[in-house]
């Protein structure tokens, strides 16, 4: 996957365990909050981060050998995202039945 790298994408993207190229926006066209991110998922060696300014074809097809490689590697995913479905339902009906309860 190369993608940008906004916190509901990587997240998503991270959770699927597919190997990632992310290019974030750079700083002075977003907050940095993308530069953040991307930085942060390969601190924990998730992805492979491509600066936009480096950005080429030549850049782009060495970053995702670099990812196919890295994914390829992970034995165990050190950052495991549990599907949210089950838990989001148990709140939801603790919150329900709570409304219910009062006055």
């Amino acid at each position: 996957v190369v993608s940008r790298c906004g916190s509901n994408s990587a997240f998503e993207i991270i959770s699927l365990k597919k190997p990632v190229v992310f290019v974030p926006l750079p700083k002075g066209v977003s907050r940095g909050d993308q530069e953040l991110n991307a930085n942060y998922f390969k601190s924990l060696k998730l992805c492979t981060v491509l600066e936009e300014q480096n950005l080429n074809g030549t850049a782009l097809l060495s970053a995702i050998e670099q990812a196919i490689k890295l994914n390829k590697s992970q034995t165990e995913n050190k950052f495991i995202i549990e599907s949210a479905n089950q838990t989001i339902a148990e709140i939801l009906y603790k919150t329900a039945l709570n409304a219910k309860k009062a006055p």
